[in-house]
């Protein structure tokens, strides 16, 4: 676990996005689709299974 978030609970999950440098605001679609992503249970299930960077970038394909 990484600490507690808002709600007090664990965190187990973390998300971060290595983006160039260029103000083009590409970073706000990368964490909307994620957002949308981590809210649906199945796709948090995989997530937490997953043990390769291969299979973590084929969930977001």
């Amino acid at each position: 676990m990484f600490g507690k978030i808002f709600d007090d609970k664990p965190a187990d999950i973390v998300v971060s996005f290595l983006m160039p440098d260029k103000n083009d605001n590409s970073h706000l679609e990368y964490l909307s689709i994620t957002s949308k992503l981590l809210m649906h249970d199945d796709f948090v299930k995989y997530l937490k299974k997953v043990n390769t960077k291969e299979e973590i970038f084929q969930l977001f394909e």
